[in-house]
């Protein structure tokens, strides 16, 4: 028993043990609604934004962490959507990291938009918590 408490916590602890993983699972939350999930990566403070480059000038909107729960709890159940991503970057000095990753954003398996997403996360009490989400939408 004591094992499988040590291992479950070790599991646990790795989750977000990096930048990368706290962004991986950021997008298995997103994909799965699993909202619980989804706030517990967040730092309590943490700023949202989208920038709109459909249109010219672009248009910047703010958010609350839970105006993105709301809004991923929202999608019906019957629509498949996927945010495809392509190449992830990453710098970190140990406390914060910027991570920035382009992606397709797909419904229904027809193409919808593209754009970039650029996290910011820092390191509080050795777990990575995202403090800023920005992101593009284009096309």
């Amino acid at each position: 028993m004591f094992l499988f408490i040590l291992l479950s916590a070790n599991i646990a602890f790795s989750q977000q043990n990096t930048p990368k993983s706290c962004v991986t699972e950021f997008f298995e939350a997103f994909h799965n609604q699993d909202t619980t999930a989804l706030r517990n990566l967040f730092y309590e403070k943490a700023t949202i934004q989208t920038v709109s480059a459909k249109n010219s000038p672009a248009i910047v909107k703010e958010e609350t962490i839970d105006d993105l729960i709301r809004g991923v709890a929202s999608i019906p159940a019957e629509i498949d959507f996927k945010e495809r991503l392509k190449r992830i970057n990453m710098r970190s000095n140990g406390e914060i990291a910027q991570v920035w990753i382009p992606y397709e954003f797909l419904v229904d398996g027809k193409f919808s938009h593209s754009g970039v997403n650029s996290f910011v996360l820092v390191n509080v009490d050795a777990s990575w918590k995202i403090i800023h989400l920005i992101d593009t939408r284009r096309n």
